[in-house]
């Protein structure tokens, strides 16, 4: 009689168990393990603390030379460069100044950014490059000295920014173009800037 009351208690026990899991598991979808995030609510919440205060063109534009055409090149090289003032406030990895049309749309022209090496460029941003060796790069210059990394590399913590961006010249821009500055903030998503007259 024990033995068959064991049994009984260990079956109830068992389907009370059983019925439990199964209805914590009804509709719950993939477990997502505590104190984590998915990419995008990251990278939502990182564009919702950053914000480009402004975006112009410098009275430095075309009057300086500050830096080159290669990557992390953040001197001088003979030729003047296109210089724009920004300011951003929050964090950010990676800045891009694009050419666009009036409407803000990337289209082809310039194509400038911190990105080195292998990094993508965001197909956001649209044309034929797709890495950051083929693009001229940023001087991002801070409080008076340039915070570029060894490879041109930039990004900034949370507050407010205050930045002199150097662009080596292409001549891709004309009196009437249109450009506009992007940031790629934590988590990866891209935050447009105002679209600038040229």
């Amino acid at each position: 009689m024990h033995r068959n009351l064991r049994a009984l208690s260990v079956r109830v026990v068992f389907a009370a168990l059983t019925a439990l899991a199964a209805a914590g598991c009804a509709g719950a979808g993939p477990a997502t393990p505590a104190g984590t995030t998915t990419a995008k609510a990251s990278g939502a919440a990182a564009s919702s603390l950053t914000r480009i205060v402004s975006f112009a063109v410098s009275n430095e534009n075309l009057n300086v030379d500050k830096v080159g055409l290669r990557d992390g090149f953040m001197k001088p090289d003979g030729n003047r460069d296109l210089a724009f003032t920004a300011s951003i406030d929050g964090p950010y990895e990676a800045l891009f100044i694009v050419s666009t049309n009036a409407k803000g749309e990337p289209g082809y022209g310039l194509r400038a950014d911190t990105l080195t090496g292998i990094d993508e460029i965001p197909t956001e941003l649209g044309g034929v490059i797709d890495t950051g060796k083929m693009t001229v790069g940023i001087g991002v210059v801070e409080g008076g000295k340039f915070i570029n990394g060894e490879s041109g590399s930039a990004h900034g913590t949370s507050g407010l920014h205050n930045l002199t961006l150097y662009v080596p010249n292409t001549a891709t821009l004309q009196a009437g173009s249109f450009v506009r500055l992007y940031l790629r903030v934590p988590g990866g998503t891209l935050l447009p800037g105002p679209i600038t007259p040229y």
